[in-house]
């Protein structure tokens, strides 16, 4: 567990890159209203880009590189194609948002699952650099996954008394 003074400083810091573009795929794959901004510079390198950005973060606008919007664009392509996940994303609901208290601490606990489809599965999107089997595999292990997956499902089975997969 982190201090409130740590989660709150965490939760100043600017979204990364990988964080943008993770939001906005799932915005455009699951029709989630998100304002994000198309960068009209090629870096974050001058001042005027600099500034602009600053205005975007200020506004809470969620900036994104032109190429961070076209890989966003194909991913959600991809994965419109695939007829399972096409199948699992027709029906269900987008951003579902759990808040618990904690039996032991009282702390409440929240988690924000990407999909739940009308299905056995809880789906979560995950942008990786290296989609391969064994790339995802280790980016799972270092980013802890595993304990996602059971903190997700165990909240999800408290909330609603039914069992479900969490699924990548």
């Amino acid at each position: 567990f982190r201090s409130v003074p740590h989660i709150e400083a965490e939760a100043k810091k600017p979204t990364t890159p990988a964080q943008a573009l993770g939001l906005v795929t799932e915005a455009k794959l699951f029709g989630i209203a998100f304002e994000y901004a198309v960068s009209p510079f090629d870096s974050f390198r001058t001042n005027e880009a600099k500034d602009w950005r600053a205005k975007q973060q200020a506004n809470h606008v969620t900036v994104i590189t032109q190429d961070a919007d076209e890989k966003s664009t194909a991913m959600v392509a991809a994965l419109r194609a695939n007829p399972t996940i096409a199948q699992l994303i027709s029906k269900g609901r987008a951003s579902t948002a759990i808040w618990q208290p904690d039996a032991a601490t009282g702390i409440i606990k929240r988690a924000l699952y990407d999909f739940v489809p009308d299905t056995q599965f809880i789906l979560d999107l995950k942008t990786c650099s290296d989609a391969s089997e064994h790339g995802f595999a280790r980016q799972a292990a270092s980013l802890g996954y595993d304990i996602q997956d059971a903190y997700y499902t165990d909240m999800f089975r408290a909330e609603f008394n039914e069992d479900r997969r969490f699924v990548f």
